[in-house]
């Protein structure tokens, strides 16, 4: 995974090491932090802070530009490293036919606080049930990005949505999107000004692909 410092450099995590190194804009190494393996995906919050989501040590830690673990939220393996407008990381929880959107206003121990529920709303003939329910990235304006998928028992998508959420939880914008597995971009991110940005390959040539908000 990368991650891009606005004041300078990247984060970069080498998953077989379980190792994140900072590196300036040349790419010479600033800080280095040993010992994450299995995590899921590295973030940033405003400070230039790195965030690391490792659910096999059941935990999200927050780490200063020096590589000093400052934060360590335990307990928890749905907190994202997506934060909000303060700062305080969000993630998410799923069953069937809900999907919740939580923050955490403490760590260590850890508080978390409910923001808003998403019931899926497809007709009750299809069949559906969430399979997935991802926070994908965050604006400049500090809005959040949330990924809802419904399948139904045959792996039919009945449901391919991503919704604009403020940092309260309530609902901006949203959009469904194209729900074919060859066409659609695996891995998506939020760009600045508030696009879903991705990329589908067809082993030939890679093909950059961007979604909008009405």
């Amino acid at each position: 995974d990368m991650v891009v410092i606005p004041a300078g450099g990247f984060y970069l995590y080498n998953s077989v090491e379980g190792m994140v190194i900072r590196v300036d804009e040349k790419g010479m190494p600033k800080a280095r932090i040993e010992g994450l393996p299995n995590s899921r995906e590295i973030g940033i919050d405003s400070k230039g802070n790195l965030l690391v989501a490792n659910p096999v040590m059941h935990s999200l830690l927050r780490f200063n530009p020096a590589g000093e673990l400052i934060e360590r939220y335990d307990g928890q393996t749905f907190l994202s490293t997506v934060v909000d407008a303060n700062d305080k990381p969000l993630g998410v929880k799923f069953n069937d036919l809900e999907a919740e959107l939580f923050r955490a206003d403490k760590a260590s121990p850890t508080v978390t606080v409910s923001l808003a529920k998403f019931p899926l709303m497809t007709p009750k003939e299809r069949k559906a049930h969430y399979v997935a329910a991802q926070l994908i990235g965050s604006d400049a304006k500090k809005n959040v990005y949330l990924q809802l998928i419904a399948c139904d028992k045959k792996g039919v998508i009945h449901q391919y949505r991503v919704l604009r959420l403020n940092s309260e939880g309530k609902t901006l914008a949203q959009i469904d999107m194209l729900a074919v597995a060859f066409l659609s971009p695996r891995k998506k991110t939020i760009t600045p000004d508030g696009k879903v940005f991705g990329f589908r390959s067809d082993k030939k040539s890679w093909f950059p692909i961007t979604y909008t908000f009405p």
